[in-house]
């Protein structure tokens, strides 16, 4: 995956193979990521009439502020392998959506560019919100599709709540990641006390 310009710092993008390092630490941070979305999808969970209520949603709001588009195939693989481990028949649709989410929010929080104060707040708002629409509206059509419409709609409250569970979450940890300027601390290859 190429990693445009402006994603790059300044002192990466004049060269002497530091790029190469930024592109591979990204890449671990990607596999990283995909295994802890697996690992909080599964751990804890709280049952729901098709599915169930988990803490991944949340790691994939940070990990698209962290990784931009990275995180893309970290959360779609990372959600699609708890699904194999539980509800093997949610696995392509997952697939497909966590990946759509991910990328909505990478899409948007590379808007805010290397100096984010000003559009930062109004985006990370913004981002993680839209971001869980899709993940409702696309389990939503998914259950209508297998279910019909009567236990589509029952379990549209649940998804619901996911998403506002996920949100919360979201935006606190979201919060603190910018508060601490987590995001240039760990690719910045400074060691930080």
């Amino acid at each position: 995956m190429y990693v445009r310009k402006e994603e790059c710092p300044e002192r990466i993008r004049k060269g002497n193979g530091k790029r190469e390092v930024y592109m591979t630490k990204k890449l671990v941070y990607s596999g990283i990521g995909a295994a802890l979305v697996c690992v909080l999808t599964l751990f804890p969970q709280i049952p729901l009439a098709f599915g169930y209520m988990n803490l991944g949603d949340a790691l994939i709001i940070i990990l698209s502020y962290l990784l931009g588009w990275w995180a893309v195939p970290a959360a779609a693989i990372g959600s699609t392998l708890a699904d194999l481990f539980m509800y093997p028949a949610y696995a392509p649709v997952t697939l497909v959506i966590k990946g759509c989410m991910a990328a909505v929010m990478a899409a948007l929080f590379s808007l805010t560019g290397e100096n984010p104060e000003k559009k930062l707040k109004a985006v990370c708002f913004i981002a993680p919100v839209l971001s869980e629409a899709i993940m409702t509206t696309g389990y939503f059509l998914y259950e209508w599709a297998l279910f019909g419409l009567a236990p589509a709609t029952a379990n549209l409250i649940y998804s619901l709540l996911q998403a506002a569970a996920s949100l919360v979450l979201g935006f606190l940890l979201l919060a603190i990641f910018i508060k601490r300027d987590l995001r240039k601390k760990i690719f910045s290859g400074k060691k930080h006390e």
